[in-house]
């Protein structure tokens, strides 16, 4: 292997909206104690890379992207996986979205309650791949680029050979829909109420019907019906446009009069949150997923929520449930791969953010193929 390997990026400086720039690089080709390389394969387009694609948010310059998946080609001594077990070359991976320190007290756990999951993304000083700026010499830390130079502190989960490409590349999506499940406190019975059909409202759905609720509605809009329709084969069992139909008469008539024991937030829309809230039923829990924009405050009715005595909780990420999601992949009993609805080469990102702009109900998720 040579010192050093050329390294196509896309590179984004996120003060200038709508302005991607393929470069190369390069960076070394052997990784160093306690680190790796990847190669990577696929890239997933979340929506947080179309809100930053838009001047949502300021990162500096940077390679976009924290969903992806690979295989390893330099290993160094010590390196493991998030279970602490040998990784080598050759082994397929996923790393986590975040990389912790894992020496402040959140990483370590001592900021943590009984009532609370332990969430290292309270770290103090964790980077996030996607959204550290790029240094000299450049680290390449983000999904939109051939390789990922992996450092000692990421959380890296090996992918098995009957788990393909597609279906790994879900896996951070996937630990995003089950850490809200679990946040909210689904379980066995219940009666759930989806706002978005989204990629993140779709891995609800399917975290929630493995939590075994037994109701499990999703909300959309004009335009969603293909959207809709793969929820409900990926988990959902009925669904509702709150464009067209009353979205109260709907719900109940399709759980048999019951009002949502839990409801999941992942649009970052103001009239779902008016809509989910007066879906919930007493003692209800109301969590928040979807990214608001900057300054959002919401009209949170503290009368109704005081008498239904009704949690609200807020959940955006997917710490420490990649092995449950992953779990969730490996029993094949979602056809998940269905999910990946459109494909683009990396020399084609602007194009794919583009499309995906439109904002039209044909997608669900899109990779970009490194």
């Amino acid at each position: 292997m040579t010192d050093t390997l050329s390294a196509r990026a896309i590179i984004f400086d996120t003060a200038r909206p709508r302005q991607f720039e393929m470069r190369r690089f390069e960076i070394p080709a052997q990784a160093g104690p306690g680190e790796a390389l990847m190669r990577t394969h696929l890239a997933g387009v979340c929506g947080s890379d179309l809100h930053t694609f838009h001047g949502r948010a300021n990162y500096g310059v940077v390679i976009p992207g924290h969903e992806m998946m690979g295989h390893l080609i330099s290993v160094g001594e010590g390196f493991t996986d998030a279970m602490g077990r040998p990784l080598k070359v050759g082994d397929r991976v996923v790393p986590e979205s975040t990389i912790p320190c894992l020496r402040c007290p959140h990483c370590r756990g001592f900021g943590s309650r009984h009532d609370k999951l332990v969430d290292y993304t309270a770290c103090e000083s964790y980077k996030l791949w996607g959204a550290t700026p790029l240094s000299d010499p450049v680290w390449m830390n983000g999904a939109y680029a051939e390789y990922a130079q992996l450092p000692a502190n990421a959380q890296m989960h090996r992918i098995d050979d009957d788990v393909s490409d597609e279906e790994a590349v879900l896996l951070e999506p996937l630990s995003v829909g089950v850490k809200a499940v679990l946040k909210a406190g689904v379980s066995l019975g219940h009666a759930v109420l989806i706002a978005g059909p989204g990629p993140i409202g779709i891995t609800c759905a399917i975290a929630a019907a493995q939590a075994g609720a037994a109701h499990i509605i999703i909300t959309g809009v004009t335009g969603d019906e293909s959207r809709l329709a793969l929820a409900q084969e990926l988990g959902a069992t009925g669904s509702i446009n709150v464009l067209t139909e009353d979205a109260t008469e709907k719900f109940l008539s399709l759980t048999g009069g019951r009002r949502a024991d839990r409801v999941l937030d992942t649009t970052g829309a103001l009239p779902a949150f008016d809509l989910g809230i007066k879906l919930t039923a007493r003692n209800g829990v109301y969590t928040v997923i979807g990214g608001y924009p900057k300054g959002t405050t919401l009209p949170v009715p503290v009368e109704l929520c005081l008498r239904n005595k009704i949690d609200i909780r807020f959940s955006h990420n997917g710490t420490n449930c990649y092995q449950p999601a992953y779990d969730i992949i490996r029993s094949k009993r979602f056809p998940l791969h269905k999910m990946v609805t459109h494909r683009w080469p990396l020399e084609r990102a602007q194009e794919a953010l583009e499309d995906l702009s439109r904002r039209d109900g044909r997608h669900v998720k899109v990779v970009l193929q490194c």
